[in-house]
């Protein structure tokens, strides 16, 4: 601690440094990070250029084992090193260190807006960046919400970091996605700063915003009621703001929002909201752009399910065709075209169409996880409608392994059950079909399957062997079915 303190008499800018250094993740900390718009930083004698700043970081890596990968641009340091420096900050050090690193990190943040919202290419910049919100976290943890008061734009930080997650589609993601929309709200509603009403008021509306989507994901209680928050927080911000970012953002909030009815269910309402949506974009959508797709997909799936498959391919396949047109036939830029993808393979199924089915469907398992990952609920819904497929197809061991992806990457999760219960149950027929007399290793599956079922639906009664693939998808919520 000594020689810790002599460092930072002597050497007052890169103590700065140092300090901003120890709030990140010490495994890769990006220059970009510690030197775009260091300008702004208001944490004294933290290096305000690049020449000052290459001089700091000179002294640091003399001074302390800090290592510099230059293909990356990136510093490393021990996090031994890290804990010694953040122990020497009195609190009041402690929160201005602690919000230049947050500004720091929020100048080079990847922002969503209506248009880049499902991105794969910001979505992978978030992710590298991801790492150092999570010690951000961690270190606001140490000290508590109220005690450190910290800038609100950790709070911007933290809701993007729920997009981030949610976007992840996995058990984990959803989890963390929701703990950061819950702490960006803690992070406005306990500061002191009650003077930028406009930011605290954007911030709120995200932070309901992200609760509520992951939310209609999990099949929480926050799904109406936050996301319905979100909405009339939009209302409210477009009267008295009047920003374009809003008014974009209101026929995605109308998507979302009929998303999360449906978990009551309430199909009326929820059509309602998204042809609502569609009349929206449809009228504010330019020529030559792509219109946000999600309200055509929500609608065409609704009818598909309802029975009315021409209607639903009426529905979506304008919208498939022209994104193809425009982005090419397989498109992984965006999120959004798997899953559109997915939902035409639902409607030629439907029609009886098993060839086309299987074609969508082998498309959109290439696809979805090439752009989400491949655990992600998407990515698992793909794999499971190309299995259907393929045990139509009579590929029972091609369906075998796609099934084994979709129980892998659900797990024991109780928010996924009814998931899992099809799958067991798809693999146990797959398995007895597959290897004609192992009726042993079929049995554990379809046991399993049942037992899922008989928690879910417990007033069903019926065998197992007079259950059909609908019998198991009306268990599962529409999306992922």
């Amino acid at each position: 601690m000594a020689a810790l303190i002599r460092f930072k008499e002597a050497n007052p800018t890169a103590w700065a440094l140092l300090g901003v250094m120890s709030m990140l993740d010490g495994e890769s900390i990006p220059e970009e990070i510690l030197t775009t718009d260091a300008e702004e930083v208001e944490l004294a004698n933290y290096p305000p250029n690049l020449a000052v700043y290459l001089k700091a970081r000179k002294e640091v890596m003399e001074a302390f084992p800090i290592t510099r990968d230059e293909l990356s641009s990136s510093l490393r340091i021990r996090c031994d090193i890290q804990d010694m420096v953040r122990n020497a900050l009195d609190d009041a050090s402690f929160r201005d260190v602690f919000n230049a690193a947050t500004r720091l990190q929020h100048a080079v943040w990847p922002f969503i807006d209506s248009e880049n919202l499902n991105r794969t290419d910001r979505f992978e910049t978030a992710k590298c960046f991801q790492p150092h919100i999570s010690r951000l976290r961690s270190a606001l943890e140490s000290r508590g919400v109220g005690k450190l008061q910290p800038t609100l734009l950790l709070a911007d930080l933290f809701n993007e970091s729920s997009w981030t997650y949610q976007l992840q589609g996995t058990s984990d993601g959803l989890r963390l996605g929701d703990e950061y929309a819950v702490l960006a709200q803690e992070v406005v509603e306990t500061s002191e700063n009650k003077h930028d009403d406009d930011f605290r008021s954007q911030l709120l509306a995200d932070s309901y915003r992200f609760q509520g989507i992951i939310g209609s994901y999990q099949n929480t209680g926050k799904a109406v009621p936050c996301t319905k928050k979100w909405v009339d927080r939009l209302y409210e911000r477009i009267e008295k703001y009047q920003s374009k970012q809003d008014i974009d953002t209101m026929p995605i909030a109308w998507n979302e929002y009929g998303r999360a009815l449906m978990r009551l269910p309430d199909k009326k309402e929820a059509m309602s909201y998204w042809e609502r949506a569609s009349i929206f974009i449809s009228d504010r959508t330019k020529a030559g752009e792509l219109p946000f797709p999600y309200p055509w997909f929500h609608r065409a799936l609704i009818n598909a399910f309802d029975g009315k498959q021409d209607l639903a391919e009426s529905i979506i396949l304008p919208i498939l065709e022209e994104r193809e047109n425009k982005l090419g036939k397989d498109d992984v830029d965006t999120y959004e075209t798997g899953m559109i993808l997915t939902c035409m393979g639902h409607i030629r199924r439907a029609q009886g169409h098993l060839h086309a089915s299987h074609m969508f469907n082998k498309r959109a398992a290439s696809v979805v996880p090439s752009a989400t990952g491949e655990s992600s609920l998407a990515s698992l819904t793909a794999y499971y409608r190309l299995a259907v497929d393929k045990f139509a197809l009579g590929k029972f061991n091609r369906a075998h392994k796609l099934l084994q992806k979709v129980l892998d990457g659900v797990g024991d999760d109780s928010h996924f059950k009814a998931i899992a219960a099809r799958a067991n149950w798809k693999m146990g027929r797959t398995v007895g079909r597959e290897s004609g007399d192992d009726d042993e290793q079929a049995k554990i599956f379809l046991d399993q399957a049942m037992k899922l079922r008989h928690e879910l639906v417990p007033d069903d009664k019926r065998e197992e062997e007079n259950l059909k693939d609908i019998d198991w998808d009306s268990l599962v919520f529409y999306l992922f079915r």
